[in-house]
């Protein structure tokens, strides 16, 4: 459901990394494309595969990033927060979304039309640069998740993403479900739960009816610098 847009769209477009330092004029071009959307709890936005809308950029909620396989096994690639941008490579490749993003709150997002970033490419050689950049940016980030995901145990990994995450998606009731956490980790739940249970005897948290509290953070730390292979 398309909303009216606000009066912050170049604030959000100079917040991501592909418009830093970009002249205002193209900038300005760009917020004239936006369209502000949103989409309610669960809410598919778009399915690995299907045709690019343009450069996703969330103004309220989150968005799960995922891929799934043919027996139903989810892998949790990024959860995309407020003023963060995703699905970017097909918008410079002309390809097809390679995920999948599910709402998981009630969200707005700003979509920048793919064709409108493209035409300011053409004439903005400062703006091809800086994408440049900030696409090397993102691979070395994805290089180090790759890496992070071959050498590091489960457990180190969730410890890790414990002392990341902050108290309130741990426990409450807006929490990440065990689910979510094990498809970030790239896991499965039974080996979370496992997982779970070692810091949990180590003392390092408490887990209580899917509620989670970090009750040692040096341990957790101290867990997640062992690398070692599982």
């Amino acid at each position: 459901m398309a909303l009216s847009a606000p009066s912050t769209k170049l604030d959000m477009l100079y917040r991501q990394p592909y418009f830093a330092g970009i002249p205002l004029p193209v900038v300005e071009v760009l917020a004239d494309a936006m369209m502000l959307h949103e989409y309610h709890t669960g809410k598919v936005i778009f399915l690995e595969g299907d045709v690019s809308r343009g450069l996703y950029i969330v103004r309220r909620g989150r968005v799960r990033l995922y891929r799934s396989s043919f027996r139903g096994r989810e892998v949790i690639l990024r959860i995309v927060r407020e003023g963060e941008s995703f699905n970017e490579v097909p918008v410079f490749d002309e390809g097809a979304n390679p995920v999948n993003a599910m709402a998981m709150d009630d969200t707005e997002i700003w979509i920048v039309p793919a064709g409108a970033i493209r035409e300011q490419l053409q004439v903005c050689p400062e703006l091809a640069m800086t994408v440049i950049q900030a696409l090397c940016q993102r691979s070395r980030k994805l290089v180090a998740k790759v890496a992070e995901t071959s050498l590091y145990p489960v457990t180190s990994r969730l410890a890790k993403v414990l002392l990341e995450l902050p108290p309130e998606r741990l426990s409450g009731g807006n929490r990440l479900s065990q689910e979510d956490l094990a498809a970030y980790l790239g896991t499965v739940r039974e080996v979370l739960a496992r997982s779970l249970r070692q810091l949990q005897r180590k003392g390092a948290i408490q887990v209580r009816r899917g509620h989670i509290v970090v009750l040692d953070e040096y341990i957790l730390r101290s867990i997640a610098l062992m690398l070692e292979s599982e």
